[in-house]
């Protein structure tokens, strides 16, 4: 087999090539140059040297590359550009491929698009348009390519199966009757036809209901009795905040992009309704990606804030700066002695002694160490004061009205590791640093949103998702690229056609000069 390609430099009968009518300067050439830099050998590998001619897979890639840059993921809209418009034409190479012909090739190659992304990622860091060294996290919902009207929980997957199986029973009944009564009031055919597709339509059901119990198990009890599954996307989750809605089955898409440059340099797609575990995964991508550098500093939001994400950070000595949800909790030497003027001090009222491990309440009352609990599947250290009775704080910081009562604090394992990242965040570095944040990954999200208008997801399942994301970002980092990189590389790019057309006219002056040189009787034998 070999492949439908295309030369964009190949001459017309009428003498004219596909580079005439696209400037030098256009994205369109960009990206085509971009392509070519690719390693697409294995993109290459993966058709069969038997069988019918295919569209050239490199050609195929640029075009979707240019697609998604322009905010076309549509196949059928694709096909007509490649058509109408002189810069899809240019970029498909005039070859017209069809909307099955494109939609078959972004199913088959999402599996290689990391590898492409990772690829230009490090164009970027080869031609030096940023050092990468202040990274920022950051996550937010997509809604997946069905809807909220899909989702359904136990009870309701029981009464859909009830309904199926009596339309089944329904038109085994009146096939019965047909085979008995050989009337040709009916199409017995269709009528098993019918059969077929409502059983399909029961074992699908059945499936999502076993999908949704597996899934209940990973969830607390609170969560379990209300979850829901949906029916066409079982991967997605109900999420909430999702393209202005209140909730929508969605993913949870993760962007790491250097603050510098705005350039993406990891990216992923999951189901977690939360950012909380995700902070050690992004940090993993980025790494890989851009080569391992300690100096190298990450900044995000108070979401991926947890416990395990600090430990994470302290073992691996990232340098890095979580925002706290909750600073109120934390005793630091910023929140000491603070309180809310009316009602119950807050926890960071209270100061924690290190050597003594005890708490001092803000009436220099002492809280002692008495036990342990389990919370949330993780062990806490309780600490007690001995005498609330007659405290003139009291009121503020007791809520119960049991005289008896006394106030009680928990403390976590790794509680100090969250301390020393407060200690961090309210620091004026660590203050200008989630500044940095806002001005830089937020806003790309608003391009692939607004901008782009990648609010939905067109494939479905996370495995497919996850590739559609990773083409979302090569497009955003495609349009970066050309603006930081454009102009000095289509000036390149024009030095050296100058230089070789200049090459040309010199030849071709020195032959027709030769040539007039020799007697006409002799110019038969010339060969140049």
């Amino acid at each position: 087999m070999g492949f439908i390609t295309a030369d964009r430099n190949q001459r017309m009968l009428f003498g004219y090539c596909l580079e005439d009518f696209v400037s030098v300067g256009d994205k369109c050439r960009f990206i085509v140059e971009v392509v070519k830099k690719l390693d697409l050998s294995e993109l290459y590998a993966d058709y069969s040297s038997q069988g019918g001619d295919a569209f050239d897979p490199g050609i195929l890639l640029a075009t979707w590359f240019f697609a998604y840059s322009e905010g076309i993921s549509s196949t059928r809209k694709l096909e007509r550009f490649c058509t109408r418009d002189m810069h899809y034409i240019y970029v498909s190479g005039n070859l017209k491929p069809d909307h099955c012909s494109l939609s078959r090739f972004r199913h088959r190659h999402l599996e290689r698009l990391p590898k492409c992304f990772v690829e230009i990622v490090r164009l970027g860091l080869e031609a030096g348009i940023s050092d990468f060294k202040r990274i920022a996290v950051d996550g937010s919902k997509l809604q997946a390519s069905s809807s909220s009207r899909q989702n359904r929980d136990g009870k309701a997957l029981e009464k859909d199966l009830i309904r199926i199986r009596q339309q089944i029973s329904e038109y085994l009944e009146r096939c019965q009757l047909l085979d008995e009564q050989e009337e040709e009031g009916e199409d017995l055919e269709v009528l098993r036809e019918k059969i077929t597709q409502l059983r399909k339509m029961e074992e699908k059901l059945q499936e999502r209901d076993q999908q949704l119990e597996q899934r209940k198990k990973l969830l607390q009890k609170k969560d379990r009795e209300h979850h829901k599954i949906n029916k066409v996307e079982p991967e997605a989750r109900n999420m909430k905040a999702v393209n202005g809605l209140i909730a929508a089955p969605g993913y949870n898409a993760q962007l790491s992009v250097d603050t510098a440059s705005e350039l993406i340099v990891a990216t992923d797609v999951n189901d977690e309704p939360t950012d909380q575990k995700q902070f050690a995964l992004q940090h993993q991508q980025t790494e890989e990606n851009l080569g391992k550098d300690p100096q190298r500093g990450y900044v995000a939001d108070a979401g991926y804030h947890s416990l395990k994400q600090l430990a994470y950070i302290e073992e691996k000595q990232i340098d890095a700066v979580i925002a706290d949800p909750r600073p109120e909790h934390r005793s630091s030497s910023q929140q000491t002695g603070r309180g809310s003027e009316k009602g119950v001090f807050h926890r960071a009222s209270f100061r924690y002694e290190k050597q003594s491990d005890e708490y001092l309440c803000p009436a220099s009352k002492k809280l002692s160490f008495c036990g342990t609990e389990n919370k949330r599947g993780r062990q806490v250290r309780i600490y007690r004061a001995k005498a609330c009775i007659g405290c003139h704080l009291r009121a503020r910081c007791i809520k119960s009205k049991n005289p008896l009562s006394l106030r009680r604090i928990s403390r976590d394992a790794d509680e100090a590791l969250a301390e020393v990242m407060l200690e961090k965040v309210q620091s004026p570095e660590g203050l200008r640093r989630l500044r940095l944040r806002a001005m830089s990954v937020e806003p790309v999200f608003g391009n692939l949103k607004a901008n782009l208008g990648f609010r939905r997801f067109r494939l479905r399942g996370l495995k497919n998702v996850r590739g559609e994301f990773t083409l979302m970002c090569i497009s955003h980092n495609l349009n970066k690229l050309y603006k930081l990189l454009g102009k000095s590389f289509f000036n390149f790019l024009v030095a050296v056609r100058t230089i070789w057309r200049s090459f040309i006219n010199i030849h071709n002056s020195l032959k027709l000069f030769w040539t007039a040189q020799i007697p006409s009787d002799e110019k038969s034998y010339l060969s140049i």
